[in-house]
This record gives structure tokens, sequence and C-alpha cells, in this order.
């Protein structure tokens, strides 16, 4: 049996939920990654079809957290843990949110111990872990899984992706559902080169073996028409935003794009795709 959470981390110290922000209350990005399980899930093919995923495509899906506020969420994340009792935990984050990250990952195997996988995705991997001009995978010494080797961060994180994980995480469901322990999902991972394998998409998936990144890469073009939407999945809670009292503000950015709408001076993420290019999206 397979059981998935996934955490969507929009917190860093003690921001308030109720701070006024133009913030989705979808998370939309793990939302994208996910469609493809998530439609499997609800077709009951696969490993997906025998998962906790089967409702899935029910609205307001809950089996994804969407987290502003540490203080005051971490109950949340503790009973859809307790809940669940996933297999295969799924977070995505961007670089100022990692901290709080770290801290989800950590309350899943303290909880879990040695019976869930953890995948860190999300902008923060994508800024970090990529392919460079010589065709090689670069990663940066402020990637989280170089951290993770150099023991700057505690050893929480099982798998690392970067790019379009839409096919590689139904990937990832069907390993997990053959073997759901940790350290010989790594090993499959590192042994095997899944991207021969049909798993559409340009993704790097890296792991730690032996204190050596390993990582393996997709080079096939995901082809968005050929996958659902994620809003035609999962539905959506937002129907705008509550900043401007009496005005209906529009979300295309958070369910369409491919980045963030901030554009904070400290951050390198704030690369949203423009209106025009928005439309050639749809």
């Amino acid at each position: 049996m397979q059981n998935t959470i996934h955490v969507k981390v929009y917190f860093v110290g003690r921001l308030r939920s109720d701070t006024l922000s133009l913030c989705s209350r979808d998370p939309v990005s793990l939302y994208n990654a996910t469609r493809y399980a998530a439609f499997l899930a609800s077709k009951g093919q696969g490993a997906w079809g025998k998962s906790n995923w089967v409702e899935i495509c029910q609205p307001y899906n809950t089996k994804h957290l969407l987290l502003h506020s540490w203080d005051e969420e971490k109950s949340q994340l503790i009973d859809l843990i307790n809940s669940e009792k996933p297999n295969l935990v799924l977070i995505g984050t961007m670089t100022i949110c990692f901290p709080g990250a770290i801290e989800c990952a950590k309350l899943a195997k303290k909880i879990l111990g040695k019976n869930v996988t953890v995948v860190l995705g999300g902008k923060h991997i994508n800024e970090t872990v990529y392919i460079n001009s010589l065709n090689e995978v670069s990663i940066l010494k402020n990637a989280p899984i170089n951290l993770q080797k150099e023991k700057v961060i505690p050893d929480v994180f099982d798998l690392f992706v970067s790019g379009e994980a839409e096919h590689l995480i139904v990937r990832l469901g069907e390993l997990i559902m053959t073997d759901s322990n940790p350290e010989n999902v790594k090993k499959r991972i590192a042994d095997t080169s899944i991207s021969e394998i049909d798993t559409p998409g340009e993704w790097i998936i890296s792991t730690i073996i032996e204190d050596e990144i390993v990582s393996q890469v997709g080079n096939t073009k995901l082809k968005n028409d050929e996958v659902p939407s994620a809003i035609s999945v999962f539905g959506t809670k937002s129907d705008g935003f509550d900043v401007f009292p009496g005005t209906v503000t529009g979300q295309l950015f958070s369910h369409y794009s491919m980045g963030c709408v901030y554009k904070c001076s400290f951050c390198s993420e704030s690369s949203w795709h423009a209106p025009l290019n928005l439309i050639h999206l749809l």
C-alpha cells in the first residue's frame, strides 16, 4: 500500500497566517507536480490506483497542506502524518522557506522513522540543481543536497528533485509500492537509470549514497497538453484574494505559470512568466 502526503512550505520564522499578502490558498506548484499521479489514482491505475490517493480528485484535497506559520499550523501536519501514516512525503519550498522545509522533514522522520521516504523539490531545488551549458548536472554549494552531504543540515531528505516531476513522481510511487524502505529506494535510484524507462520530462533526481551525490537525468520535454491541468484534477479553494475588499483578484500566475509573482530583492526566484507567455501556456 502506498500512502502519500504533500507539504508546500510558505513560512519562515514566525510569519502569522493572518498576515495580509497575495498568497494562494492552494499549493499549486505541488498540484502541478502531482497532477498525473492524482489522475492515475482517480482512474484506479497502477500503484497510485492502490494508494490513499484514490479519492484525491475530491475538491480541496486533504492530502496536501499549504503551511504559512509553523507555530500555528504544526499541529495540522502532525495530525495528517498520524492519520495517513505516509511512506512517501513530498515537500516543496522556495529559498526563503527552506528552514521550514527542514522542520517538516524532521517531524516526518521523527514520527515515522525508517518507514517514510522524504522528497524535497520546488523552486529552490530548481535554482540550485540544474543542467549547465556543457549538458552536465551542476549542483551549487548552497543546494540542499550539498548542505546535507556536508552535514550543515540534518539528514532528513532522502531524494532531491529538480525540474518537471509529473511522470517522475509516478515512477517513485511505483518503486515505493514494491519496497518502501528509504535506503532501498535510494539505492534503486542510484543503481537504475530510470531515465531509460518511460519517464518523460526534463528532470534531475539526486540522492546521497556513501557520502557521494548520485544523480539521474531525464531529457524528454514534458508535453503539457498530454497531462491534465492541476486545477481540473484537484479543484481550487481560491476565488481571489481578500487583500482588496470587494475586489476579486485572479490567480492566473499561480495556477498556470512556472514562477513566483513576488520580486523580493534578496531572492533569485521572482521570474514569473509575462501575461503573453501565460496566454501561450493556456
